[in-house]
């Protein structure tokens, strides 16, 4: 009788993928839990009343999702953010964040989308100085995978893969509020919605990858573990 054997390498790059499969597993349930505390962090505090300047000292953190209202008083600056790699129903472009200060307190304001394609000059951005700021107070987004080194920021535009607090307090010298506006679309110098922090996938969605990710992983012990007992099974009935 012939004796199934099972290639050692075959067992040995399972070990090394099964690792990977789980992190990948888990990571999915943590965002899938962060959208669902993010949705329903939303949900209670939509309907709240809007705050105005509180949020640019002490702890911003209780404030995050809130709406804010400043009716007057609101500089908006000519340096901005061009954050790339933003996609809207198809298209590449770009959100636009731009400096804003209020009573000598600095800030970012995430405008919106609009078209850019890499290679091309930078796009101006137009806007209006005495525009009010009313928007939605969200954290910092989370830093992409970058392969190279952030570029140095210069001049009044740049553009940039993520957000790096400590950078853009370097060029601008200057401190930045612990959060970002997100204008509402009726502002003056909103452009086309922004996606905002945390991605349009819904926590299901994460919950199914994640699913898939552990089936992936639990096939492969099982598959690896039938093919040894096989191979002893063969062996013994030699």
């Amino acid at each position: 009788m012939r004796i199934f054997r099972w290639p050692l390498n075959i067992s040995l790059i399972s070990l090394a993928v099964l690792p990977g499969l789980i992190a990948l597993g888990f990571w999915q349930l943590g965002r899938a839990q962060y959208k669902e505390e993010l949705s329903a962090r939303l949900e209670t505090r939509a309907d709240l009343p809007a705050i105005s300047n509180e949020w640019l000292s002490g702890d911003v953190k209780p404030l995050l999702l809130r709406r804010v209202a400043i009716a007057q008083g609101v500089h908006w600056a000519e340096k901005h953010l061009l954050l790339d790699n933003a996609v809207r129903q198809g298209r590449t472009g770009v959100e636009v964040v731009q400096l804003a200060e209020h009573k000598g307190k600095a800030f970012l304001v995430n405008r919106g989308w609009m078209p850019f394609t890499r290679g091309e000059a930078l796009p101006s951005v137009a806007f209006t100085r005495q525009a009010n700021l009313s928007g939605r107070l969200r954290p910092w987004p989370q830093a992409k995978i970058q392969l190279a080194d952030a570029p140095r920021l210069t001049g009044a535009v740049n553009l940039v893969n993520n957000l790096n607090k400590a950078s853009i307090e370097t060029w601008l010298g200057k401190s930045l509020a612990d959060a970002v506006i997100y204008l509402d679309a009726a502002n003056p110098n909103a452009l086309a919605p922004a996606q905002p922090p945390g991605g349009r996938m819904k926590p299901m969605q994460h919950y199914g990858y994640m699913a898939q990710w552990f089936a992936l992983a639990l096939a492969l012990v099982g598959l690896n573990a039938w093919a040894w007992w096989r191979h002893r099974t063969h062996k013994r009935n030699r």
